[in-house]
């Protein structure tokens, strides 16, 4: 009599035993760091497939629940029995995401409909605005000249402003300790923004002042 050894069979005290083949994957998604709402999108990272069953399995398609992040790679679809590894998938979130957390579960299928799966989150928040400058004087007309000064509640933000009307940027002039003088029989329109590392640029303020010579 001729016995012949397939995987998943065994000899126990001399006898042929038959060992149920079986296939039992796991998924293992990865962490991502916590971002602001002006990001720049993170790194596609591997997502781990693991097979703890006795015999080979193979994906048939990983998909996740919803549309902040995207799945992609899949070249290999084998897992090796008794441990073996799956590192071909990745899993990125999307660009462009609003402040908010998002979790989503991404689904192995294989082997004929068997499924593991894990959930994957990102959190995305909101950037602090820096505080709108503002002026000492309230827009209007005033007899005589005036001298404006310009200050901003978020401490250590850079102000940059213009006197012609025309809005700020960075490379406008920038707002020290000095004085804006407001000359008499003119009308001048100052506009002023804000800027601190790590914030939002504040929102663009605005006044006009006519400028009166006293009779």
């Amino acid at each position: 009599m001729t016995l012949s050894w397939a995987p998943g069979n065994a000899f126990l005290n001399g006898r042929l035993t038959v060992i149920a083949a079986t296939y039992t994957l796991s998924v293992a998604a990865p962490v991502f760091a916590e971002v602001k709402d002006d990001y720049t999108q993170p790194a596609a990272q591997e997502l781990t497939i693991t097979n703890s069953g006795n015999s080979n399995a193979t994906i048939q398609s990983v998909t996740v629940s919803g549309s902040a992040f995207t799945i992609a790679g899949g070249g290999d679809k084998a897992v090796a029995a008794n441990g073996g590894m799956n590192k071909s998938y990745t899993v990125q979130p999307n660009a462009g995401l609003a402040a908010g957390t998002y979790t989503e579960t991404v689904t192995v299928t294989y082997n004929g409909g068997a499924t593991a799966s894990a959930q994957v989150s990102f959190q995305v928040t909101e950037r602090e605005t820096t505080a709108a400058p503002e002026f000492s004087l309230t827009q209007g007309s005033y007899i005589g000249a005036r001298t404006l000064t310009i200050s901003c509640p978020t401490a250590d933000a850079k102000i940059y402003y213009t006197t012609d009307g025309t809005d700020p940027t960075e490379e406008s002039s920038v707002y020290y300790s000095q004085t804006v003088t407001l000359y008499e029989d003119e009308t001048k329109t100052v506009k002023a923004f804000a800027v601190k590392e790590g914030m939002k640029p504040s929102a663009v303020v605005s006044a006009t002042y006519t400028i009166v010579t006293p009779t």
